[in-house]
């Protein structure tokens, strides 16, 4: 299977579900070749930089605004659409790179690279399958395309959505977001706490995602004032400010206290924590999905992120902390002083895991190449995707 993966760097999440599917490829196809492309600094290194820089400099700056403009660019009707233009004007150099590799499929883990290749397929330019992975428990305006061959999403009620956009129900799969391998497997707590020096008392995993965005400082120092006896295992990625902030405010804490910048054993410290304080982004939200852990929502980034906040709440997955001076009290109330909510949560996170959401799309792929590849033989004619939506 040769596939090639258009993602962004704008955060790790779309990244990493390029990652999972590429793993879960490799696993069943050890002979398939691969890549993964971050689309616009593939395209233009400036450009890349200018967009990423611009989108964190706008979140930071004006948080309001931006949320503004997510909500204005996810409206019906006519509106220009710059993204969809540029990506259009841009696609000659992803046509370059489809000659040469010559992919059997493409798979979109951001809707940049998507909208390229609608553009391409839209003219005729190529005809083999493209899949899109929604990477949110929502589906912004710019994940719309109508000649995409499979859309990979999060949960039934996405489906529905993309429904009444006009999107065939039978092209949209409630698979769930790919996490790779290591977060479907039970590790061996034990150990993971001897290598980590951590006991095993009730611990929690503070997080602010692969940047250490959100106020990771102010939520561990709400922590730090509970009374109950808790372990804290706070990662702050690659802000190493951060990092230093967080070791000095824990210096002297009487609780127990691991601080980590970035790490690779995100889903070891996962299995040996009880709950989860974090931005929820969508593939953090699917990774603790998987490993059964309660959510406390901190810091959401205006759009994508706040939707996927209310997923968790309204799922029953866990608790959005609209206020850092209410955390001591949400703690109490839904771990400590009532197991039966606790549970609940724990039983929500479950239910609504996918842990085999790349393999499941492994085989949808495996489904596409060869209706595809029968069809440019002429054995069958292209038709609507037969799926039954169901994953």
């Amino acid at each position: 299977m040769d596939v090639i993966f258009l993602s962004v760097s704008i955060g790790s999440g779309h990244h990493k579900a390029a990652q999972a599917l590429e793993e879960a490829i490799r696993k069943k196809y050890p002979k398939s070749r691969t890549m993964i492309v971050d689309t616009l600094k593939y395209i233009n290194p400036f450009l890349d930089k200018w967009i990423v820089k611009g989108y964190f400099s706008s979140l930071k700056a004006s948080p309001l605004i931006f949320k503004k403009i997510y909500e204005m660019t996810d409206e019906d009707g006519d509106t220009i659409d710059i993204s969809k233009n540029l990506n259009r004007i841009l696609s000659f150099k992803i046509k370059k790179l489809i000659r040469n590799f010559k992919p059997q499929a493409m798979v979109c883990t951001h809707p940049f690279g998507l909208q390229i290749l609608h553009s391409l397929k839209k003219r005729g330019k190529i005809h083999f399958p493209v899949v899109a992975i929604v990477t949110d428990y929502s589906a912004h305006k710019f994940w719309i395309e109508h000649n995409i061959d499979a859309y990979i999403v999060g949960t039934k009620s996405i489906q529905q959505y993309m429904v009444t956009k006009g999107i065939p129900f039978d092209r949209i799969h409630p698979i769930g977001i790919p996490v790779l391998q290591s977060f479907t497997i039970e590790n061996n707590k034990e150990q993971i706490r001897r290598d980590f020096k951590l006991t095993s008392k009730k611990t929690a995993l503070v997080m602010g995602g692969s940047l250490g965005l959100g106020e990771v400082l102010n939520i561990v120092k709400r922590m730090l004032l509970l009374k109950e006896d808790i372990q804290l295992i706070i990662v702050t990625g690659h802000n190493e400010n951060l990092r230093k902030e967080v070791l000095k405010e824990t210096e002297h804490s009487s609780k127990d206290v691991l601080v980590l910048g970035y790490t690779e054993k995100i889903a070891e410290l996962m299995d040996v924590s009880d709950f989860i304080l974090t931005k929820p982004g969508g593939m953090t939200v699917a990774e603790s999905m998987v490993k059964k852990l309660p959510i406390f929502v901190t810091s959401p980034i205006p759009g994508h992120e706040e939707k996927n906040a209310k997923f968790i709440v309204n799922h029953g997955l866990g608790v959005w902390v609209f206020k850092e001076q209410d955390l001591e009290d949400l703690i109490l109330s839904n771990i400590f002083q009532c197991p039966l909510r606790f549970h609940q949560m724990q039983q929500m996170t479950e239910f609504f895991s996918r842990p085999r959401a790349a393999n499941d799309t492994v085989e949808l792929l495996d489904q596409l190449i060869k209706e595809s590849e029968d069809a440019k033989s002429g054995k069958i004619q292209i038709g609507p995707n037969t799926n039954d939506g169901t994953g």
